[in-house]
């Protein structure tokens, strides 16, 4: 909307702002004070432990016996412990379980019972064959147990 010619203009609202910066959010003095104590802070520290390595290194060596003495004894690292050499234990087992399988012996004496040879064993069990069960009862006989309630087909 235009406004006639011989209207007066209204008032504006608007403020002027002054140059410069508010003094309200920031405390320049603060914050230069802060920094000046850590650069005072910073040089005090230096000092002191350039006073301390001066100080060190005044001290005198000693070249006597140390307060400790490190004795050194072999001893083995507790259970279970690496094996040195791996492929020689697996040999060795498999020798072991070889003679096992390839030997007569008693597994238990007393009873009588004995280990053959595992081929000897294989030909025995392909000449004689596989044990069998005794027979067992048809669907159709009467069952074992007879219980309450239980059908047989």
């Amino acid at each position: 909307m235009t406004e006639p010619p011989d209207a007066e203009p209204q008032a504006t609202f608007v403020k002027e702002h002054p140059t410069g910066h508010e003094t309200r959010d920031v405390n320049v003095r603060a914050i230069l004070l802060f920094g000046l104590f850590m650069i005072i802070a910073a040089v005090v520290i230096h000092v002191a432990i350039w006073g301390l390595l001066v100080f060190f290194a005044r001290q005198p060596v000693t070249a006597g016996e140390p307060d400790f003495v490190i004795v050194e004894t072999p001893q083995a690292p507790p259970e279970p412990r690496l094996q040195a050499a791996p492929e020689a234990d697996a040999a060795e087992m498999r020798a072991a379980e070889e003679e096992f399988l390839n030997s007569y012996g008693w597994v238990d004496e007393e009873a009588g019972i004995a280990r053959i040879p595992i081929e000897e064993a294989m030909a025995l069990l392909e000449e004689r064959g596989l044990p069998v069960r005794p027979d067992l009862p048809d669907v159709g006989e009467e069952p074992l147990i007879e219980e309450e309630g239980m059908q047989w087909p």
